[in-house]
C-alpha cells in the first residue's frame, strides 16, 4: 500500500513523536500562568489529552504497522478502532484547552465576567469571533491546518452523531468477487457437514483473495475514506505545532506586561 518513501516519512515521525509530545507536556506544565484557570486548562487539559494521543499514536502503529501487508487479526483492529477513537476526540479537546488556557491567561474580563461565553471559545474555523482576538502568527499556522481539521471534524462528527468510524477489515477486487461469492457457499456447505477443517481451508482461501488497505470508513459503502497512518501523523504534527505557537505568544505577552 505505501510506496518506501513514505514508510520512510513513518519511521522519521515514529522516532520523533513521542520526543515532541513530552517537550511540549514539559512547557505546558512548567510554563508559570499568571492566572490559576490557565494552569488547569494547560496542565490538567491539554497536557493530560496530549499523553492520551501520544499512547493513541502508539497504539495504531503498534497493532496495525504501515509495513505490513497483511489483513490484521480482529484484535489488532478493534484495537487500532479504539485507538483511532480516541485520538480524534481528544484531537479537538486538546485545541479547546489550549484556547482556554490562552482565554484564561491573556482575555480581561472582571470577576465575574468573561469576554467569550465557553461555546465561542476555540481554535477551530467556526470560532471566528475567538480567532480574530489572537496574534496573526497564531492564526497562520490556523488557517494552515483548517482543512485537515475540517476532515477531521468530519470524523468526529459520525464518531459522536453518525455510524462510528472503523478500520476497513479488507478490500475484495472485482475480479475475486465470483471466486470470493462460491467459497461462501462452499463454507457454509462445509459447516453444515461439520467438517471444520474443510470450512478452515476456504476461509483461508477467501482471505488470499482480498487485500488490505490502511483506511478508515464512515459508510458502509465506504464512499467516504481516510488513510488513517497519515491521517493521524499530520493530525498530530499540527497540535504540536499549534501548541508551540501558542506557547511562544504566551510568553511574549508575559514579558511586555
Amino acid at each position: 500500500m505505501y510506496s518506501l518513501e513514505s514508510l520512510e516519512i513513518f519511521r522519521s515521525f515514529l522516532e520523533q513523536y513521542n520526543t515532541q509530545s513530552m517537550a511540549i507536556k514539559e512547557r505546558l506544565i512548567m510554563f508559570g500562568f499568571q492566572q490559576h484557570e490557565a494552569t488547569k486548562f494547560a496542565k490538567y487539559g491539554a497536557a493530560r489529552r496530549l499523553s492520551l494521543l501520544t499512547n493513541s499514536v502508539n497504539l495504531v502503529f503498534h497493532h496495525i504497522p504501515p509495513s505490513e501487508q497483511i489483513i490484521p487479526q480482529d484484535s489488532d483492529r478493534d484495537s487500532a478502532n479504539l485507538a483511532i477513537h480516541s485520538f480524534i476526540i481528544n484531537s479537538f479537546g486538546f485545541l479547546d484547552n489550549l484556547a482556554h488556557t490562552w482565554n484564561s491567561e491573556v482575555i480581561p474580563r472582571d470577576k465575574n465576567e468573561n469576554l467569550f461565553e465557553k461555546k465561542y471559545i476555540g481554535l477551530q474555523k467556526k470560532n471566528k469571533s475567538f480567532r480574530k482576538i489572537l496574534p496573526e502568527v497564531v492564526r497562520e499556522i490556523l488557517r494552515k491546518h483548517d482543512n485537515l481539521f475540517n476532515d477531521a471534524s468530519n470524523i468526529r462528527d459520525h464518531l459522536a452523531h453518525k455510524l462510528p468510524p472503523y478500520v476497513v477489515p479488507f478490500i475484495l477486487p472485482a475480479e475475486n468477487e465470483k471466486r470470493y461469492k462460491k467459497l461462501d457457499q462452499l463454507k457454509l456447505a462445509a459447516l453444515r457437514a461439520g467438517d471444520v477443517e474443510r470450512h478452515t481451508e476456504l476461509e483461508a482461501e477467501q482471505k488470499s483473495l482480498c487485500l488490505f488497505h490502511p483506511i478508515i470508513s464512515l459508510d458502509v459503502q465506504n464512499e467516504k475514506t481516510y488513510i488513517f497512518h497519515e491521517l493521524i501523523r499530520q493530525l498530530f504534527l499540527a497540535l504540536i505545532e499549534i501548541a508551540d505557537v501558542v506557547l511562544v505568544e504566551l510568553k511574549k505577552l508575559q514579558h511586555q506586561r
